[in-house]
């Protein structure tokens, strides 16, 4: 995907996937017009938060424990799928994707211990959960753009917490895109940096 100045700073990964995690329990979703946001747009039938919601982890987490500290748990539920991804600082890019079996406002336990090892709650290392909606089948009209919100840390990357700029869904069925239609992440990653 392109940063914000149109530089080239990540990648897409369309792999097939027979994860157990998905389950199809958001149903099956139809963009009929314009430009859906997941991370701000509840899309999926009966859910009342968006289906993408990104929360930034609070402190630290390590392999072998299951509870999760995050900024909020708002929007998110029980049997909720959610990747786990260390965005910036020690370990960048390690990722794995969790079922949550319990919340409170600030934590969530997986049903299985973690497989790396998280960093935050300092400038230089950012980790975040973003959940993964469970779907059937997924169709984006001819006309219509599929996105999420874009990194949200500050110009100078100062920020403690941050999240944004991951676009990921199960589907157990198919993903239908309609020649125009997109899934649009352009200039959502991290800011780019100053030329010299």
């Amino acid at each position: 995907f392109l940063d914000n100045s149109g530089t080239t700073k990540g990648r897409v990964d369309t792999a097939q996937t027979t994860s157990s995690l998905a389950s199809g329990l958001d149903g099956s979703v139809t963009l009929t017009s314009g430009t859906t946001n997941c991370s701000t747009t509840a899309i999926a039938t009966g859910r009342t938060a968006a289906d993408c919601i990104a929360t930034a982890f609070s402190a630290g987490a390590s392999v072998s424990q299951a509870v999760v500290p995050v900024r909020s748990t708002a929007g998110l539920a029980i049997n909720d799928v959610v990747m786990l991804i260390q965005m910036t600082g020690v370990g960048s890019g390690s990722y794995e994707f969790g079922k949550i079996i319990s919340l409170s406002s600030t934590t969530m336990t997986l049903q299985q211990n973690l497989q790396n090892n998280y960093k935050a709650g300092v400038a230089a290392n950012k980790a975040q959960v973003v959940r993964v909606p469970q779907y059937v089948n997924v169709t984006v009209c001819a006309t219509c753009t599929l996105t999420s919100k874009a990194w949200n840390d500050s110009s100078s990357g100062s920020n403690t917490y941050a999240s944004g700029s991951v676009f990921a869904i199960f589907a157990t069925g198919t993903i239908t895109i309609n020649s125009g239609g997109v899934i649009d992440m352009n200039s959502k990653g991290f800011l780019g940096g100053t030329g010299g």
